[in-house]
């Protein structure tokens, strides 16, 4: 299987600033509403390229940009099989994120130049196929299952990080209810996904359930611009 690691699953999420505090908006000079931007780059794992990373990092630190990058803590060896060279899946068929493959986002983490984000735990589809009727790692999954899953990988990521991760990023941008229960009860305070899911509101989580490409962005904009309130 050959290895893609795509910079434009980088996504733009746009959402009111109340969700991620350390995206601040500003009103807009014409007193019109109030858009924030959070850009948001997925699939950071044991078996993402290095440089990719690490040039999208430098970018972002550029433009003096914050953004959030969804890191997965046990990306599974059926969607990055090893090649030549590499270190073989552990024998629960996963690549554990290392410290060693970490220490790019502990350091842009500790300067503020982005949020470390938890994205899924092995990014498996449960239901494989093109026809399945949802690509998910955890909608369908019993509650349970999912508190462990979530829980292993968020326990994983603090580990590495030094403090609790609080954004949580379903692969494929699948999720059900007892997703968000699992969320709540773990401490997340936000769940970035797509445009469609089940969004209800609990005491602590908050929900960024807006997303578009970054070639979609201008247009996405634009569209929330014209509106009177602010836009999530």
């Amino acid at each position: 299987m050959a290895r893609h690691h795509y910079v434009t699953s980088a996504l733009a999420i746009v959402l009111a600033a109340m969700v991620l505090p350390a995206n601040r908006a500003t009103a807009a000079a014409d007193g019109g509403p109030r858009i924030t931007v959070v850009f948001r780059y997925d699939d950071y794992s044991a078996a993402s390229q290095r440089d990719v990373d690490e040039h999208v990092i430098a970018l972002f630190r550029k433009h003096n940009c914050p953004f959030t990058v969804g890191v997965i803590p046990f990306i599974s060896a059926d969607l990055y099989p090893p090649t030549d060279g590499e270190e073989a899946p552990s024998q629960t068929g996963e690549h554990p994120l290392t410290a060693e493959k970490f220490e790019p986002l502990l350091v842009a983490a500790r300067e503020g130049a982005l949020e470390v984000a938890q994205h899924g735990c092995t990014h498996k589809n449960r239901v494989p196929g093109k026809h399945a009727p949802q690509h998910s790692e955890f909608a369908g999954l019993s509650p349970q299952a999912q508190f462990i899953k979530i829980e292993r990988g968020k326990r994983h990521l603090e580990k590495l990080l030094g403090k609790p991760i609080r954004t949580f990023i379903p692969p494929f941008n699948g999720y059900d209810q007892s997703t968000i229960a699992a969320l709540d009860q773990l401490g997340f305070t936000v769940l970035s996904a797509g445009m469609f899911g089940s969004v209800v509101p609990t005491r602590d989580l908050r929900f960024a359930p807006q997303s578009c490409s970054l070639p979609n962005l201008k247009t996405a904009v634009s569209q929330l611009q014209r509106r009177a309130q602010d836009a999530l």
